[in-house]
């Protein structure tokens, strides 16, 4: 974190954007680098546990159960929606879910974690102010989370050694590109500088 910013406080909630088993083991959605950030979202999820938010992107039973523009993008996806694979494969990984109590899992159909009505209501419950993004993909849910925690006038702080993509580059674009332009509304920290901002 910049030499500027102010420690992290008790209104500070984390949350690990979709690090499940069907982004983490070999699938059509795999995202090879997962394992590259598992101890550090590990890290994460032992720092503070009670203020940490564990999400899941539930994928449907067929892609004609769900709306609009959804069918056309699991028909592209045939192999994730839950007729052709287990229901395990969207569990959280074990070594996270092993948090959850005291974290809580919230689940969701969207891109941004805000689509689940759950999501939304424990960050007002819990009085946040500031919300940490770690998980997967940088360039996807992560940064889909990210903007409407921004129009919400939350700081939002993206953990640059604790997300991933299956496109490095568009990993990267986020990191690089786009962050940049959203300062101060949203900036990046590693690992260790949020376990030593949040207190």
């Amino acid at each position: 974190m910049t030499g500027g910013s102010p420690p992290l406080g008790p209104r500070t909630v984390l949350a690990i954007v979709d690090a499940q088993r069907v982004f983490h083991e070999r699938t059509a959605w795999q995202v090879p680098d997962m394992a590259d950030i598992m101890p550090n979202l590990c890290r994460l999820a032992g720092h503070r546990p009670r203020q940490l938010i564990l999400t899941r992107f539930l994928t449907p039973g067929r892609a004609d159960e769900s709306q609009g523009m959804w069918r056309a993008y699991y028909r592209h996806w045939p192999s994730v929606t839950l007729d052709n694979m287990p229901a395990e494969m969207l569990d959280v990984v074990p070594d996270l879910a092993a948090y959850a109590p005291p974290a809580e899992v919230c689940d969701k159909t969207t891109y941004s974690s805000f689509g689940s009505g759950s999501f939304a209501a424990s960050l007002l419950a819990r009085g946040a102010d500031s919300l940490i993004l770690a998980g997967v993909e940088t360039d996807a849910c992560v940064w889909a989370t990210a903007l409407p925690a921004i129009d919400l006038g939350l700081r939002v702080v993206i953990v640059s050694d604790a997300v991933t993509s299956a496109s490095r580059e568009a990993h990267r674009a986020v990191l690089d590109v786009l962050l940049p332009r959203l300062r101060p509304m949203v900036e990046a920290a590693t690992t260790d500088a949020i376990l030593a901002a949040w207190h």
